[in-house]
């Protein structure tokens, strides 16, 4: 594939009935291809030998750097030899594989791609695959070693808690890339939930989490609940649909948890029933320190802590901007006497309109600032 202009090819849902016609393309799209993104989604037919020369192909590749390859057959031996030939690529970014069969068998050779030193994956999607704990250690215990992956999607397989101890040890390291993590829909339970919560205070990388519809209930969520006032890199949690959950047991433990955490901005309720005499008595007392949730997304009552999410949403865009951890002020500006030369956090929110000085003064009471300037405000 010469031609410099195409850089784009979709092959989804056709038709293989002459399995040498995709190949002789296939063939094509080694280092001199300028194909950039190709689509092989949902093909009818046996893809394994495709799928051996497409691996062959990439491994010489200089530009291909998005494979979207979901829903095919692919025999177990032709699906080890199209990761084994991956090995040599230096270009793919993403990878989604999504319901193609894949076995613990086939993570093993997942693996040390991803931990080879010429791997430039960021994002890769294994859901609604057969992967088990076996799998899951094979893909981590590589990951530990060496990874550049930033997206993991392992939603819809068969996870269960034996596979989240090495998970755990790959997500406390200081070199741990990853942002976003889905685990919905496996089948991790109480034991693996209380393991889970080892990495919370650790880790300094994954914003998202997703852990909706799993087979944990109160007593596993309740340790890692309370280990998430110690967390400060999540912005997302998705905890939907798992149904053991209830509002008088360990949701009681996140909210209060909530109160103390400065970096979640969305947390995932649905499915879970959410009653008023909660929300009165523990989630709104919550939000009363807490200045960086904005959105719950469920079926509740919303008046009751709404207005406390709005006033957090206004804090994150009207209020944020005018500060400054380390300002430089000018002689004039203030009595430069008496400002603390170590600390020279600085609150601007002069002129501002009025609605904004309730949402700075929580702003400034939950953060070490020195300085504020509310000149010219409408008080």
């Amino acid at each position: 594939m010469k031609n410099k202009q195409i850089t784009t090819i979709d092959f989804s849902n056709c038709r293989v009935d002459v399995p040498e016609n995709l190949e002789f393309f296939l063939q094509k799209l080694g280092k001199e291809s300028y194909i950039r993104y190709l689509t092989m989604s949902g093909l009818f037919g046996d893809m394994s030998t495709p799928f051996e020369v497409l691996g062959e192909a990439l491994s010489e590749s200089t530009r291909m750097e998005i494979l979207i390859l979901n829903e095919n057959k692919i025999r177990h031996t032709s699906y080890i030899k199209f990761w084994e030939f991956l090995m040599g690529n230096k270009s793919i970014k993403k990878i989604s594989v999504m319901k193609t069969e894949i076995s613990d068998k086939t993570c093993e050779s997942i693996g040390p791609y991803l931990s080879n030193k010429w791997c430039t994956l960021i994002d890769l999607d294994l859901s609604r695959n057969l992967i088990t704990d076996v799998g899951l250690i094979s893909l981590m215990s590589n990951l530990i070693v060496s990874s550049s992956l930033l997206y993991l999607n392992l939603s819809s397989n068969s996870i269960r808690d034996k596979g989240i101890v090495k998970l755990v040890e790959y997500l406390v390291k200081p070199k741990c890339t990853l942002l976003e993590l889905s685990l919905q829909g496996n089948k991790i339970n109480n034991e693996g939930m209380e393991t889970l919560a080892g990495f919370l205070a650790k880790n300094k990388s994954l914003k998202m989490l997703d852990l909706g519809k799993n087979e944990f209930s109160d007593h596993g969520f309740e340790p890692f609940a309370a280990e998430i006032a110690k967390n400060t890199c999540l912005t997302l949690l998705d905890i939907s649909r798992n149904k053991e959950i209830n509002d008088e047991g360990s949701l009681v433990t996140l909210v209060q948890s909530i109160a103390f955490n400065k970096s979640i901005q969305t947390l995932d309720l649905n499915g879970i029933r959410i009653r008023k005499p909660f929300l009165k008595s523990h989630f709104e007392p919550a939000l009363i320190s807490n200045i960086t949730l904005k959105f719950v997304n469920g079926k509740m009552q919303a008046d009751i802590v709404q207005g406390m999410l709005n006033t957090n949403i206004v804090i994150e865009t009207k209020v944020v901007p005018n500060y400054l951890p380390k300002a430089k002020f000018r002689k004039g500006d203030f009595n430069v006497k008496i400002l603390d030369p170590l600390n020279t956090s600085f609150l601007n929110m002069s002129g501002c309109d009025n609605s904004l000085f309730q949402p700075a003064l929580k702003f400034v009471k939950y953060h070490d600032i020195r300085t504020c300037d509310f000149s010219n405000m409408h008080l």
